[in-house]
């Protein structure tokens, strides 16, 4: 069950588009189609060097209330889109509808470090 008292951190759902400059060019941007609060827990993470780089992985599980389908989000929240945390951009790596009741999403991501 879903504690609304945890749900104290507001997060952005983004998705992928195109919009248009004043030159008329498409440009591809994420624009943000819903706002709202969840919860955050670091789970794991993950560390390797590739050629003088280093990256790292660290992966998040967000809990928050279901986002109803809706004009913007017609497939509800996908893996194609990412979520924007305190400032940071995480991968959407997995949405799971907790117990398939249209009542709670539990988001796991990837922290975006580049």
């Amino acid at each position: 069950t879903l504690n609304s008292g945890k749900l104290n951190e507001r997060v952005l759902i983004q998705k992928y588009g195109a919009t248009q400059n004043e030159y008329g060019e498409q440009v591809k941007t994420w624009a943000t189609v819903h706002s709202c609060w969840a919860s955050v827990e670091p789970i794991g993470g993950r560390e390797w060097f590739t050629s003088r780089m280093s990256l790292s992985n660290v992966d998040y599980r967000f809990r928050m209330r279901y986002v109803d389908t809706s004009t913007y989000l017609p497939d509800g929240v996908t893996p194609k889109m990412r979520l924007v945390y305190d400032d940071f951009n995480f991968d959407i790596d997995s949405v799971i509808d907790v117990g398939n009741r249209g009542r709670e999403l539990e988001i796991l991501c990837t922290k975006v470090t580049t």
